[in-house]
């Protein structure tokens, strides 16, 4: 018998010799794991979560540990959302109007304040709807004393991942209804050098039809390994652990391969610089706010910024649609994603 097993059965023996119920059974089990767990920890994590639990119990606690997570949830929505790479990111000042030119003949495009609908306008000057993007991290109380992980660094995550998925559906709706302008160019790409002309193609109409250069390459995993494949010979692939983290996998001709989950799978994205795209309006940056839930006995935080989204240059956006076989299994993926964004 697994020595697991019989510790275990020694401890229910003792329980039951002493009348010990099941409830004091199941705190005492509880209890023995976090100590075994507190064990583990140095003598710094130790007084750290120490330190944070008393946070959590006091309103300036909470006021403190909120004012100590925007710098990394701000951190955290640079490194995963791709919409800040698409377009460039521009701080409004106090009493600035996010208003912005027009280039070229080809109207813009913008997010509608609800943040529901991409909007387009031919007017010469455009002026940036805001709206608001939020998340709730929450802590159930009873974590609090379990200290399975670190409560705020999960908070920290959750907040910066739900910011991020945001900002970037917002930039993904942009750039499929900017991609009309060059696009979409239909391809199956089966061989290497079927591939090759589909991305020269693409590079084409950018770089000789509207005089701008393409600088970021946006795809899903799936089509980076179907891309690496066939241009192995043309792919230059970064290595440093800093930029990966990014979602920059490489360069093609001089234009960055960013690799994101948000990408759907088929569709790649090429685009000019960010300053000549588009703009993200940034009216109140990342704020973080006290905002318990004592219904469900839950100590969390309002996440939230107030941006706006616009897309000023469709002709520096063009689109690749990979037409493949259908696969039920990508089918059936398909279909969750899109039943989670639902």
């Amino acid at each position: 018998m697994n020595r697991f097993k019989i510790l275990k059965n020694i401890d229910t023996m003792e329980a039951h010799s002493a009348s010990m119920s099941i409830e004091d059974l199941r705190r005492k089990i509880k209890d023995q794991k976090r100590e075994a767990a507190q064990r583990r920890l140095s003598s710094e994590q130790r007084q750290r979560n120490e330190t944070i639990r008393q946070f959590l119990f006091t309103v300036e606690g909470r006021q403190r540990l909120a004012a100590s997570m925007v710098n990394p949830i701000r951190q955290r929505i640079d490194y995963n959302s791709i919409a800040r790479q698409m377009f460039l990111v521009d701080f409004l000042l106090s009493g600035t109007l996010p208003i912005y030119p027009r280039w070229g003949e080809y109207p813009s495009y913008v997010i509608n304040e609800e943040n529901n609908n991409v909007l387009s306008s031919r007017r010469n000057r455009i002026k940036v709807p805001l709206f608001e993007i939020g998340a709730n991290p929450q802590i159930p109380l009873r974590n609090i004393r379990e200290q399975r992980y670190d409560l705020i660094e999960r908070a920290i995550d959750f907040a910066g991942n739900q910011i991020a998925e945001d900002e970037n559906g917002c930039g993904l709706r942009l750039l499929n209804a900017s991609s009309t302008i060059n696009g979409p160019i239909i391809s199956t790409f089966d061989s290497a050098e079927l591939v090759l002309t589909t991305f020269r193609t693409a590079f084409d109409s950018l770089e000789r039809g509207h005089d701008v250069r393409v600088a970021n390459i946006f795809l899903n995993p799936e089509d980076f390994l179907t891309t690496r494949r066939f241009l192995r010979d043309h792919l230059n692939q970064e290595t440093h652990t800093e930029l990966l983290r990014t979602g920059l996998f490489g360069s093609l001709w001089g234009a960055q391969m960013i690799v994101s989950q948000a990408v759907p799978p088929g569709e790649i994205y090429l685009t000019a610089e960010p300053e000549i795209v588009g703009r993200i309006s940034v009216r109140q940056d990342i704020t973080v706010l006290s905002a318990d839930d004592p219904s469900i006995y839950n100590i969390g935080w309002i996440v939230y910024e107030e941006i706006g989204m616009a897309c000023i240059n469709p002709s520096a956006i063009t689109r690749i649609s990979i037409n493949r076989p259908e696969n039920p299994v990508r089918t059936l993926r398909n279909r969750f994603q899109l039943l989670r964004q639902t």
